[in-house]
């Protein structure tokens, strides 16, 4: 075999190790995109499923802060439509993240954010089937707060604050 062919063969072989050391990659960041997707999503499966236990149950309570994991001071609500520029006027810092939510163009979701030390340690584009934050009387929850009671109504979800906060 001429040195030409062996150095041609060396280079599609080095050439299919990196193809696959790409894809393995490209396949990690892919996992790893989709598990945090599943995390932000994990609390709307949890009131999903809440939302379908109240079939069975009039009235269910809603307490972020026994959902969200994280420590949280403060959480915001926007409403379907609001501007990027309003939400960083209300929470006083730009957040970056922002630009990945649907909140300024979505007529189906709430945004919810809650924040520790000035910085958003958790968001959720909660659907307003599952009831609308929009409805309430205020638009900022301490942890202690954001507790809310899901009530099913001839098959609408209502939301409404629970008198009280924490249990």
């Amino acid at each position: 075999m001429s040195d030409n062919k062996k150095g041609f063969g060396l280079l599609k072989g080095l050439g299919v190790v990196a193809s696959i050391g790409g894809l393995l990659y490209a396949g990690y960041k892919a996992t790893e995109i989709v598990k945090k997707k599943l995390n932000e999503e994990g609390i709307i499966i949890k009131v999903k499923s809440i939302v379908e236990m109240m079939q069975k149950d009039n009235r269910v309570t809603l307490d972020f802060n026994k959902l969200i994991t994280e420590d949280w001071e403060s959480m915001y609500i926007f409403g379907s439509y609001t501007s990027y520029k309003e939400i960083f006027e209300v929470i006083g810092f730009e957040w970056e993240e922002v630009y990945k939510t649907n909140i300024n163009h979505d007529d189906n979701i709430n945004l919810l954010l809650f924040i520790d030390d000035n910085k958003v340690v958790k968001y959720i584009e909660y659907p307003i089937s599952y009831g609308d934050f929009g409805k309430l009387n205020a638009d900022i929850y301490s942890s202690k707060n954001a507790v809310f009671e899901l009530e099913n109504i001839n098959g609408d979800i209502e939301l409404h604050e629970k008198v009280g906060g924490e249990e």
